[in-house]
């Protein structure tokens, strides 16, 4: 009758050490996977937004022809496109020029800004727009 017991004893010690084990194992794996990096989703969102304004070509004379009802359109068109979480700006420039963040308001400066530009230019068929611009994006987490 000890025996019996003496056996059962080392069964349930011998699960709880697989149970402990295991809960190790899944507790460091678990760590070493982490979600997809911010700054990578923020890439692909600006990359992809980017591109959708390059492949429209209403959107490519917007930012060719840039003017306060251009910037409109431009604004609508990215903020239909990014999560509510995020705030941006965007600004055109001359190709040779830097395309500083200007005019935004609030405490942006104490997070992390993410950048992308993409260089536009004319639209097929339609020479009287061949001035090349630098349209940039800047997007930002929002308080």
């Amino acid at each position: 009758m000890m025996k019996n017991k003496r056996g059962w004893l080392r069964i349930v010690e011998a699960v709880f050490g697989i149970m402990i084990i295991a809960s190790v194992a899944l507790a460091t794996y678990s760590n070493t996977t982490q979600s997809p990096d911010l700054q990578d989703y923020v890439y692909e969102l600006q990359t992809e937004i980017l591109g959708k304004i390059a492949a429209d070509n209403s959107l490519r004379v917007a930012v060719l022809n840039i003017d306060e009802t251009n910037q409109i359109l431009l604004n609508e068109k990215v903020n239909g496109e990014l999560p509510d979480n995020f705030d941006f700006k965007i600004q055109v420039c001359e190709i040779n020029m830097p395309c500083p963040l200007e005019d935004v308001e609030g405490e942006v400066f104490s997070k992390s800004i993410f950048a992308e530009e993409r260089i536009i230019s004319s639209v097929i068929g339609e020479s009287s727009y061949y001035g090349p611009k630098k349209i940039k994006l800047f997007i930002w987490e929002k308080s």
